[in-house]
């Protein structure tokens, strides 16, 4: 019954059985490149979340990527679930629908800063400790104390808006 009214809706039109996968990871691989595509179980699994596993991850290297990936889901009713380092997969309520994992550590790059304003512009990827460590080369420092530092990104931490008492 529940396949029948997900058809019903549209969801899944690359074709969840044979081929459906090869061609989903085709498809993704031409937005962002083979190398930045997985559909391997043991990679798939890395991105669970309550025991619904993607059956894609892509990893985009732009915000043109990202789009084009959304536009592509957005056309074949796939359910899509942002992703930097995974530390915050399970914060929240339940997808509905999760076929691909869109993967932002790759978005690492420090866009602009300037130590004298106490501005920073960062990608989504970009992970906590290595934005510590250009802070602390002019003595500064961001103000969070996050779960996972060592391995969260700063999307994650603004997406699942972590706070923490070392904001005053």
């Amino acid at each position: 019954a529940q396949d029948d009214e997900r058809a019903r809706q549209g969801y899944g039109r690359i074709e969840e059985m044979s081929g459906g996968e090869e061609k989903l990871l085709a498809s993704l691989a031409g937005i962002c490149g083979e190398a930045n595509v997985s559909g391997e179980a043991p990679a798939l699994a890395d991105y669970a979340i309550d025991g619904a596993v993607p059956r894609a991850i892509a990893r985009p290297g732009s915000g043109e990527e990202i789009a084009e990936i959304l536009r592509l889901c957005s056309a074949e009713k796939l359910g899509v679930i942002p992703a930097g380092a995974g530390t915050k997969l399970r914060m929240g309520p339940a997808a509905s629908r999760y076929d691909v994992a869109l993967v932002t550590t790759r978005l690492d790059q420090v866009h602009s800063y300037d130590p004298g304003d106490l501005t920073v512009s960062v990608g989504a990827g970009a992970r906590l400790n290595d934005l510590e460590t250009l802070l602390e080369k002019n003595r500064q420092m961001l103000p969070l104390a996050v779960p996972y530092r060592d391995r969260a990104t700063i999307g994650g931490t603004v997406a699942s808006g972590i706070d923490s008492p070392l904001r005053q």
